[in-house]
This record gives structure tokens, sequence and C-alpha cells, in this order.
């Protein structure tokens, strides 16, 4: 700054002494034609001697100037740099903080992504392994019952076949005894132990000996049997399988009795479990109009009948969509709770057949007997 204000007083110096030498000259020439001979040659040589001082330091200053200005202007370019190479520092110092920022919540996205993940797939194996369990229970408590769901005799079950004893031979050359065949009874052979197998393998084959032993429920079988394709995908990524385990549990099965609340219960359970699950999985598998009225058919008569009117309520207030699995699981929800009540609930007492063309012969109603008259009798 001190520079600057040096070089222009200098430059103002600089013109005043121009103008003052200009005036000296002007004023040398009028001087010069007032003088003789030798006085003019002594006032030239004056005049050439002060010009030839006056010259050189003439040119220093202006080379000074020249000097000092090239410096401000070095000066102020090397500010005007440091000042935009401070500026792009800044710049990028706000950019590098924004994109650490961003780091940081795309990590935790990340994590909260790999959470839910996580949390989705916990629910999924848990609703499979419900699935499996509850498709055993209900197939031991119902399906292995009579095939007349309105026939509640013991005496009219399926009696288990009837065991022969094991008929043993001995083997004189091996001097061993060896077991005949028996369609009923396992053989046994004495042989060495089965090499180890992995935990997945135990699984599949501990899944077919349970669809072995519940092979006479049709819905047990494809249940059991989608579990079994599930394990043997290890669930990754086999969303569809899943689906389709989930989807069996509710919509294969016989259609439930009127009064049979612990079945009506387990239904609406399976519901409500496949609903969360399939709201993880993101699936609308059960939502199409095929699967609802599997679900439908299975439900007792009244409750088909009481579910006609919230139906068509829905489908008026929708624009005529059907119900969802969501509606569908309400619904059986609120029923089943209805129908369990301790107090109004159904006590599971079978409905009164009515047979066509079956006459009952009832006795007549007995004659009110009128009032008896005393008789005399004739004594002899």
């Amino acid at each position: 700054m001190g520079l600057s204000k040096n070089l222009e007083r200098a430059s103002q110096e600089c013109i005043e002494f121009n103008e003052r030498f200009k005036l000296f000259e002007d004023l040398h020439e009028e001087i010069k034609e007032l003088l003789s001979g030798e006085k003019q040659a002594q006032g030239h040589q004056v005049y050439i001697n002060l010009h030839g001082d006056i010259v050189p330091s003439r040119e220093v200053v202006l080379k000074w100037m020249a000097n000092a200005g090239q410096q401000i202007r070095d000066e102020e370019r090397e500010r005007s740099s440091t000042k935009a190479k401070a500026l792009e520092a800044k710049a990028k110092e706000v950019e590098l903080k924004t994109r650490i920022a961003q780091l940081d919540h795309v990590e935790t996205a990340k994590r909260k992504v790999e959470r839910t993940r996580l949390m989705a797939e916990c629910a999924i194996a848990a609703a499979v392994s419900k699935v499996y369990e509850d498709a055993i229970k209900e197939d031991a408590e119902q399906y292995l019952e009579s095939d007349d769901p309105d026939n509640d005799d013991a005496n009219m079950k399926p009696r288990p076949p009837k065991e022969r004893p094991l008929q043993v031979s001995f083997n004189a050359r091996t001097r061993q005894s060896v077991g005949v065949s028996n369609p009923h009874t396992p053989e046994l052979y004495h042989s060495l132990p089965p090499p180890l197998q992995s935990q997945a393998y135990t699984d599949l084959n501990s899944t077919t000996r349970l669809v072995d032993e519940h092979k006479d429920s049709a819905a047990t079988r494809n249940t059991l049997r989608n579990v079994q394709a599930v394990l043997e995908h290890g669930f990754n990524g086999q969303s569809v399988m899943i689906v389709r385990v989930l989807k069996s549990s509710v919509t294969d099965g016989l259609k439930i009795r009127p009064g049979d609340n612990a079945v009506l219960q387990a239904l609406s359970d399976k519901i409500e479990k496949c609903y969360w699950a399939m709201t993880e999985l993101q699936s609308c598998e059960l939502d199409c109009t095929t699967n609802l009225r599997h679900i439908y058919d299975r439900l007792p008569g009244h409750l088909q009948g009481k579910w006609r009117k919230p139906a068509i309520s829905y489908r008026e207030r929708s624009g005529g969509r059907e119900p969802d699995l969501r509606e569908r699981s309400k619904f059986i929800t609120a029923q089943s709770q209805i129908e369990n009540d301790p107090v109004y609930g159904r006590k599971g007492e079978s409905q009164t057949e009515f047979s066509v063309g079956r006459s009952t012969n009832k006795g007549a109603p007995e004659e009110r007997a009128g009032p008896t008259i005393p008789t005399l009798m004739e004594t002899d």
C-alpha cells in the first residue's frame, strides 16, 4: 500500500517537473534572443549542462516508476491469485465436508437396510417354522379323524394295522439270525452306522419322514413338501418358495365345521401371520381372487353368509375393488373372537341334521284322563 502511494506521488512530481523543465526551455529561448554573441554562447552552455544533469535524473525516476508499477501489479496479481486459491480451498473444504456428511448418511441408510433385511428374514423364518408346526398340529388334531366330519364316534375311526411278529430264521453257514421281511414292521439289519450328515440333510430327512407319516392329509403333504423345498434352497432369496408355503397353509385344507372354534382360531392366526409375512416380502400372491376364494371356501357356512355383506360394502367404497387379505384377516379375526367368546360363543355342538325321506314314528300324545266318577258297586 505504501509503494503505491509513493508511486502516485512520484508520478505527480515527475509531471510537475516536466512542466517546469518545459517552461525553462521556453525561457531559455526567449533569453537567447536577448543575449549577444558571447553571452549567448555562455547561456547556451549553462543550459546544456543543466539539461545534461536533469535528463539522467529524470530517466532514473521514470525507471523507478516503471519498476514500482510492475511490482505493484505483481503484488496485486499475487494477492488476487492467493485470494482465488483461498476461495478454491474453501470451496473444496465445503465440498469434502458435504461428501463426508453424505457418506455418514449413506452408511446409516445401509445399516438400516441391512437391519430391515435381517429382521424380515427372521420374521419369514419364524413364520415358516410356525406354519410347519401348525400344519403338523392341525393334521394331528383334525385330519387324522374320521372321513365323515359329522361322525365323531370313536369306534368309526380307522383301526391301525396290526403288527405281525418278526419271524427269525437261523443261517448255519453265517451263524447269524436273519429277520424275514414283514410288510408292517421294519426290517432290522446290523450294519455299520451311517456317516455324519449335515444339518440341512438331516432336516430334509426329518421332513420326508413327516410327509410319509402324515401322507393321508393332502394339506399337510403339500405344506411339508413346500417347506422341504425351502430347506433345500436355504432361504437364500427364495421368496417364491416361502410365499408358496405361506399360501398353502391358509388355502389348502378341509372346510371348517360349525362350532370347531379351535380350527377357526388357528386359521385366523395363520392368515394374520401370512399378511405380515407377505407385507415384508412385498408379495400380493394372496390378494388375488382365486386364493381369497379358497380361504372363503374353508369358512363355515354361517361365516360365509356374514362375509358377503362387508365384502359388497367394501367393493362399493373402493370403487369396485375386491377385499384384500388384510380385510379378510380382520373379518376372520373378529369372527374368531366372537366364536371363542366364553359366554356367547359356540360351545362346539353339532348342528341338527335333517334327512330327506326319513319318517319318524312319534307316539301319539296321551289323552288327558277326565275326572273319574265313582260308581257304586252292588253288594250281595
